[in-house]
């Protein structure tokens, strides 16, 4: 029995003109069965660097700013607790970034994978919840989530070109990870912790 499934995103241009735009796609996802994110969620991105797309942390640089990752001075940022506020931000397509992203709960000791071409995907993008951040400002349930984000261009302040008559589009696939403890590598068919 297979624990994974596939989700393909594709844009058209029926015209005979070039034409430019934006393809996303974004998992809002919640990892250990409550409907909340706890505050130690753990991000696994497979880059060692991360653009800025917002956050209202006052160490952090703000958007457009360059951050290392995991590793940010003295914090783990892969760590949300180390947040102080929200924080999102692109793993800019590089070699050296892998072909996958996660989230996962230790508490839970599960999370969910996402796995991708990064020649078809290039934008990989992630958004969270820190600690100083009350749920209450963002939904009417107490519930909270985290964001994977997958698209056709590295950020959302670039576009793609579509040629005339043609389509650009990805595919992802997502499994569910639980009893591992966490999240090393993974690739379409498995994952590894």
């Amino acid at each position: 029995e297979e624990n994974a499934y596939s989700v393909a995103a594709r844009m058209e241009n029926f015209t005979g003109k070039e034409q430019k735009g934006q393809l996303w796609t974004n998992a809002m996802v919640a990892p250990g069965g409550t409907n909340h994110v706890l505050a130690d969620l753990k991000w696994i991105l497979p880059t060692n660097q991360i653009l800025v797309h917002s956050t209202n942390d006052g160490d952090l640089p703000a958007a457009h700013g360059l951050i290392s990752w995991p590793q940010y001075g003295d914090r783990d940022l892969a760590n949300s607790a180390t947040w102080t506020g929200w924080l999102g931000g692109f793993a800019l397509p590089s070699a050296d970034r892998g072909s996958f992203a996660a989230v996962y709960n230790p508490q839970a000791d599960e999370g969910l994978v996402k796995t991708f071409s990064n020649r078809t995907m290039p934008g990989l993008k992630f958004f969270g919840w820190g600690s100083g951040v009350n749920p209450a400002v963002y939904t009417d349930d107490d519930s909270s989530y985290a964001e994977l984000w997958g698209g056709i261009t590295p950020t959302f302040w670039d576009n793609a070109t579509f040629p005339p008559n043609s389509a650009l589009g990805w595919g992802e696939r997502w499994q569910p990870v639980a009893h591992t403890g966490g999240v090393g590598r993974a690739m379409a068919w498995g994952t590894v912790a």
